[in-house]
């Protein structure tokens, strides 16, 4: 008799960002997907041709992956960790996704909780393999862009010691299909596989390359380490802009480049260069593109009121092509209301007071397109 082709697979945390990313990849490559996540609420991008577990807690995401053939866990590394010491025998093949903060110049939490993950799986028989990817981005809600898009925006940006230090970033689907490979291969290897980009950059580099991506331009500002401790404690105060952390300013003097032969050679990995998955990242018709996200309609029931689009709000849940945040110099009381062509001339002038902040001309492409 024939053996089954492995073909049940389980992932953790598939409702959002990376885990969502990675269920739709294995659906697409033909495998019937459990997507387990820890309440409804987190399911809002699972995919709709995968089966949807809530399993609020260890014991039952354990049991939630009770008969897979192979497991994909995208949660938190704590996650993963406690999942091991909860799965009953016989372990099905797994794939961990970890973190490159392994091997930080300055262990913290995070990195601690990684190398706890590499003795958990050790002492369970290794049974799969360890990813770790670098810097993730492209991913619907991931962070690392947007908050570099939203410095940019000023022109410039001060960088320690001049942004020289090295990143490798790696774009989501580049993960996600790695992960895919994992699976169809089964692989099974000890050691832990870096998921980079095809070669490293400078942080300056990197940064250029989001504001070119973000259709701006930017000059770098090196400051000392202690100026940029100082600046980091101020943006965080500022509204509309991200908090940057003082580890995190500590981390950009770090080298972080690494070596992708593993991947290369056990998963035929193979990394898409950094303007390509920026301009992807970008894309108005990418699924991943933050500008799609941000200047596409939402449907709506019924027509419109007020004249606007049947079925069609703008971005901000008006029907009439105005945005309530930047409204035209004409408009108030008595006053004569602009041709459409004037009115998208003027909104421009108040994309900095945008809600959205970071990316406020995306954020109103909508409204002047329904102007």
């Amino acid at each position: 008799m024939q053996a089954r082709k492995p073909n049940l697979v389980a992932v953790l945390a598939a409702g959002r960002k990376t885990g969502a990313v990675v269920a739709r990849a294995l659906c697409a490559a033909g495998f019937s997907v459990r997507a387990i996540v820890r309440d409804a609420a987190r399911a809002i991008d699972a995919p709709a041709e995968a089966e949807l577990v809530v399993a609020p807690d260890v014991a039952s995401q354990a049991k939630a992956c009770a008969g897979m053939d192979s497991v994909v866990s995208c949660a938190p590394v704590e996650a993963s960790v406690a999942l091991l010491f909860a799965l009953a025998p016989p372990v099905p093949h797994l794939v961990l996704l970890g973190s490159t903060r392994r091997w930080t110049a300055w262990p913290d939490h995070r990195a601690a909780t990684v190398i706890a993950l590499e003795h958990a799986f050790a002492a369970i028989g290794s049974p799969g393999v360890l990813l770790y990817p670098t810097m993730i981005y492209g991913a619907g809600g991931e962070n690392n862009v947007r908050r570099i898009a939203a410095l940019t925006r000023f022109g410039l940006v001060p960088l320690p010691r001049g942004g020289r230090s090295l990143i490798q970033p790696v774009h989501i689907d580049d993960v996600a299909r790695a992960v895919v490979s994992a699976v169809q291969r089964r692989l099974y290897h000890a050691e832990p596989i870096v998921l980079a980009g095809p070669e490293p950059v400078s942080y300056a580099a990197f940064v250029r390359a989001v504001a070119r991506a973000a259709g701006r331009r930017v000059a770098i500002l090196p400051v000392p380490l202690a100026v940029a401790f100082a600046l980091g404690a101020i943006i965080s105060t500022l509204p509309g802009l991200p908090r940057v952390r003082r580890a995190e300013i500590r981390r950009l003097v770090e080298d972080k480049a690494f070596d992708i032969t593993p991947a290369r050679e056990l998963l035929g990995f193979d990394a898409m260069p950094l303007t390509e998955g920026l301009a992807r990242t970008f894309a108005r018709g990418g699924r991943s593109g933050l500008v799609q996200r941000l200047a596409r309609p939402v449907r709506t029931p019924g027509p419109a009121p007020g004249g606007g689009l049947s079925g069609t709000r703008n971005c901000l849940g008006r029907s009439d092509g105005v945005c309530s945040a930047h409204p035209p110099r004409t408009q108030g009381r008595g006053a004569t209301p602009r041709s459409p062509r004037k009115r998208r001339r003027t909104h421009p002038r108040h994309v900095d007071r945008c809600p959205r902040g970071w990316n406020a001309r995306a954020h109103h492409a909508g409204c002047a397109r329904q102007g």
